[in-house]
């Protein structure tokens, strides 16, 4: 009798979820490639001496950006993509600005800086995946998502539509649907009050866990491709 929630965030908003509904009916045709990113230059020192007793070891957190934010934008696109097969997965990653950085301030960086990862997916897509504490570029911290199909894309916020026999694209109405929660917090009450059932569950949550797992291990492999089993 119990119910469980994951806390996607990002995920459990209304404009993305009646998005996510347009994809699945076809709007932008077959999609072919989706890149998901959240990339930080550096954490702040405070965080990183909040963060000093668990954050920067492998083996309490469970790893670095990829686990820590890299998923949240990863499951944006999966539902985007309605939790496609997953055939493998290929990762590389760096570690040599965080060491340097946590040196400086007597603390030891276990974790990754930055990490990408491709994603195979069955039916032929393939997801781009970044996500970095520290990162050179000299930029302010960004996050996004992009979903190319044969007929148009979605950039995380509006999607466009190529005009048949052209290369011009427009942008398609898409008026939120009432039905789906504006927030996370208000789909919780949602759930707590009997309206809904949850959005984001347990078993997606553990096949995102294993794409993580699995993209380390690729990267611990100087990036061989991981396979996976259905």
């Amino acid at each position: 009798g119990k119910l469980a929630l994951l806390g996607m965030n990002q995920r459990l908003r209304r404009r993305l979820l009646t998005a996510a509904r347009m994809l699945g009916e076809g709007v932008i045709g077959r999609i072919y490639y989706a890149k998901a990113w959240w990339l930080r230059q550096s954490p702040s020192p405070e965080m990183l001496i909040a963060r000093k007793e668990w954050g920067m070891s492998r083996q309490l957190s469970g790893g670095g950006p990829l686990m820590d934010i890299g998923v949240h934008v990863l499951d944006k696109v999966l539902a985007c993509l309605d939790f496609p097969e997953v055939s493998g997965v290929s990762a590389g990653l760096s570690t040599g600005i965080g060491k340097d950085i946590a040196h400086s301030y007597n603390l030891d960086y276990e974790v990754e800086d930055f990490v990408c990862g491709l994603i195979h997916c069955a039916d032929g897509c393939r997801i781009h995946l970044e996500a970095s504490f520290f990162h050179a570029f000299d930029g302010k911290e960004t996050q996004g998502i992009m979903i190319h199909g044969e007929n148009g894309y979605f950039d995380g916020e509006n999607i466009f539509q190529r005009k048949p026999g052209s290369t011009e694209y427009h942008p398609v109405p898409l008026s939120p649907d009432e039905t789906y929660p504006q927030s996370s917090e208000e789909h919780f009450v949602h759930i707590l009050s009997g309206e809904a059932e949850p959005l984001a569950t347990l078993e997606q949550g553990l096949a995102e866990l294993q794409l993580i797992e699995a993209l380390y291990r690729s990267a611990d492999r100087n990036g061989q491709f991981e396979p996976l089993s259905s």
